[in-house]
């Protein structure tokens, strides 16, 4: 039987990071993500930088109800987004999967 594409979520620390490392991070869990035949949700990728914070923390909620995991960085609680991100989900009842614990069977 052929697993099913799972749409997945990218949610982790954006505010203390530089740039650069922000969007590495991200596009390594994007590429693990689709390597292992899920279809990332990279909101790095998505969401124009020009839009104010509370029209991109709405984006990133439709994202989170339209996949069916979300994929929480290593550094998500040093973010104040991922946090209000991951409650989101847990109200949802989305199953969550932390770069952690990526090692374990979980999609």
């Amino acid at each position: 039987m052929k697993k099913s594409r799972l749409k997945v979520f990218i949610s982790g620390g954006i505010e203390e990071f530089e740039a650069l490392e922000q969007q590495r991070a991200f596009n390594q869990a994007e590429t693990r993500l689709t390597n292992q035949g899920h279809t990332p949700i990279n909101p790095n990728r998505y969401i124009h930088k020009d839009l104010n914070y509370d029209d991109r923390l709405k984006i990133c909620f439709l994202y989170i109800e339209l996949s069916d995991v979300i994929y929480m960085l290593d550094n998500w609680r040093d973010s104040s987004v991922a946090r209000y991100e991951h409650s989101y989900a847990l109200t949802l009842d989305k199953k969550i999967v932390y770069q952690m614990e990526e090692s374990c069977s979980y999609m």
